[in-house]
């Protein structure tokens, strides 16, 4: 008897278990629809809103290359993609402690890195006058008496910012491998 009991229970769990995954479906839709009503996809014109809303999503967005990199660090999420559209690809960058865990956003030839809401490092192909595979001696022509050489790396601190930001540039055989440009106070 205790067996029958328990197999009805059983069987009684799974039946809540259907109906709770069928709501959860339909509330999604609801959901979905909902939120595309408020963005204004579908108006009393009927199809013009629907293709002023895919001309609008579907915009060429600006390259990062165009603005300078000091004014990109700062910048929250909703500005990052407001200029330069949706990322190619969002990954996450470990670091040694786990507080310091990053999101990124890689577009082409930038990499925003977020803390928080807001991007405090980026990673660039070029910046400063200096690009991937230039020679060691380039960068201290650049920096000048301001460089700091850690021999795996070159460091350079701007002046006349907002906050303490400085250029790192990674040396590997004696060229630049990596640039990174990053508030000092994260």
């Amino acid at each position: 008897m205790t067996t029958c009991i328990s197999m009805f229970w059983a069987g009684a769990g799974l039946i809540g278990l259907r109906v709770k995954s069928l709501w959860r479906g339909l509330l999604r839709g609801v959901l979905l629809f909902f939120c595309i009503v408020a963005t204004g996809a579908f108006g009393a014109e009927g199809g013009d809103a629907v293709a002023g809303f895919k001309e609008e999503a579907f915009k060429e967005p600006r390259s990062a290359a165009e603005f300078d990199a000091v004014r990109l660090i700062g910048m929250d999420v909703s500005e990052l993609i407001e200029n330069f559209g949706p990322p190619l690809a969002v990954y996450a960058s470990r670091g040694i402690e786990p507080w310091q865990d990053d999101v990124v956003f890689q577009y082409s030839g930038v990499d925003f890195y977020i803390y928080k809401d807001r991007v405090w490092q980026l990673s660039l192909d070029a910046g400063h006058g200096i690009s991937k595979g230039d020679p060691r001696a380039a960068v201290f022509l650049v920096l000048g008496e301001t460089a700091q050489d850690n021999e795996k790396y070159i460091l350079g601190r701007l002046r006349d910012t907002s906050w303490p930001i400085e250029w790192r540039f990674n040396i590997e055989n004696g060229r630049v491998s990596a640039i990174y440009l990053y508030r000092m106070d994260y």
